[in-house]
């Protein structure tokens, strides 16, 4: 599914039924599916849920998640935490992790700068065999292609302002 610049608009919606309902959540993707939906997401709040996914997304769907690379607040999330996170995913058939952070509690301090969220992606990178994708004050294709070239994600996703538009 395209995004972005001048591709066509893309729908998407997300499930609302327990993902631990393997059958109610395949019918219901497939309801959105028929709706026009071209992405749809599955919320995995728990375990189970995560590991309901390796039977609710078919082998060849790449599989990504989102995941927080750090709450900025003293005892919240470290980085061999989210790199042991991250291979628990992978052993689910997590195909790449969207890796974002923060903006989660009111005491965080996060200095936001371009390619802040950069370092966590790389720890990922280093210490598994998954895919990552950053983001984070990615603003233009060429900073993206240099966050690529310089081994810090397989991805970069960059906010064209268009977003802001639409």
């Amino acid at each position: 599914v395209k995004v972005g610049g001048k591709a066509p608009i893309s729908v998407q919606s997300m499930t609302n039924t327990l993902t631990t309902d393997i059958k109610g959540t395949i019918k219901q993707i497939h309801s959105l599916e028929d709706a026009g939906a071209d992405i749809v997401r599955v919320s995995c709040p728990d375990e189970n849920s995560t590991k309901a996914l390796k039977e609710i997304i078919p082998d060849e769907v790449a599989l990504g998640v989102r995941v927080s690379g750090s709450d900025w607040v003293k005892g919240g999330n470290n980085e061999d935490e989210l790199v042991e996170f991250v291979i628990e995913l992978n052993k689910i058939g997590c195909n790449f992790v969207d890796v974002t952070s923060g903006q989660l509690d009111p005491n965080q301090q996060i200095k936001f700068k371009p390619g802040f969220n950069l370092p966590f992606s790389k720890k990922i990178m280093d210490s598994t065999n998954i895919s990552t994708m950053a983001v984070g004050m990615i603003t233009n294709p060429i900073q993206a292609n240099e966050i690529i070239a310089s081994g810090s994600a397989n991805l970069g996703h960059y906010d064209d302002g268009m977003s802001k538009l639409r």
